[in-house]
């Protein structure tokens, strides 16, 4: 459920705390996977596919934390890195955590009706939601790319998605790569289900919605018969 956004424009964004949850747990899961966990158990388990969606229906929420390799890791931790604080700030902790989650969760349901074939992990989808999310906040607010190079918001969130699309199209085109690169386009869930959340209606507008359309108090059976009017003939 969206909520209005209140932030004092003043305050100097910082590494919050859910974003550095975040950025921990998906750290660990990576260590994890080069130490204890194999790869190829770490997709079974907590990876999204079609085909195992039954068995392991909380893949849906896991897959965001599991990544292929480092470079895939940065990646989405640096984004996050760069619009998450300040979203947070806005946003708050909790409803900005669960704005994450609904973003990545937006991510397997596009993989699960237009992609349905390999294996879905990375919280790219999320990413993109909290991305598409600054923008709409910010959208001419300048940022820095890799600390040097600076892009207005809405520009680096083009960026980004142009070379999502090219990525996942090249892979599609790639034989090598079986025509499992249409996978990437999955991510654009993320930017979608952030789209809805910010197009519903504020909880207290649909409040409001209910008063207007609430049905009209019943009289009591004791009140005092109301006066009828007269029509002149």
């Amino acid at each position: 459920m969206a909520i209005s956004i209140q932030y004092d424009e003043h305050d100097v964004p910082r590494l919050t705390r859910g974003v550095r949850v975040l950025l921990a747990i998906n750290v660990a899961m990576l260590f994890l996977q080069w130490t204890v966990v194999s790869d190829a158990d770490a997709f079974a388990v907590l990876g999204f596919q079609d085909g195992s969606l039954q068995r392991t229906l909380w893949s849906a929420g896991t897959y965001m934390f599991v990544h292929f390799s480092l470079w895939h890791l940065v990646l989405n931790m640096y984004a996050l890195l760069i619009f998450g604080p300040r979203l947070e700030t806005a946003m708050g902790t909790r409803v900005f955590t669960l704005y994450f989650l609904w973003c990545g969760l937006g991510g397997a349901m596009f993989h699960l009706l237009f992609v349905r074939t390999g294996l879905l992990i990375g919280a790219s989808a999320a990413v993109f939601g909290v991305m598409f999310a600054y923008w709409q906040q910010w959208p001419r607010d300048e940022v820095a790319l890799f600390g040097a190079i600076p892009m207005r918001a809405w520009m680096l969130v083009l960026l980004f998605l142009a070379a999502n699309l090219a990525t996942g199209m090249l892979g599609a085109s790639n034989p090598e790569a079986g025509g499992n690169g249409w996978v990437y386009l999955a991510h654009l869930g993320g930017l979608a289900f952030g789209w809805l959340y910010f197009r519903t209606p504020p909880a207290p507008s649909l409040d409001r919605l209910r008063e207007r359309i609430s049905p009209a108090p019943d009289y009591q059976d004791d009140a005092p018969p109301r006066a009828i009017p007269r029509t002149l003939p």
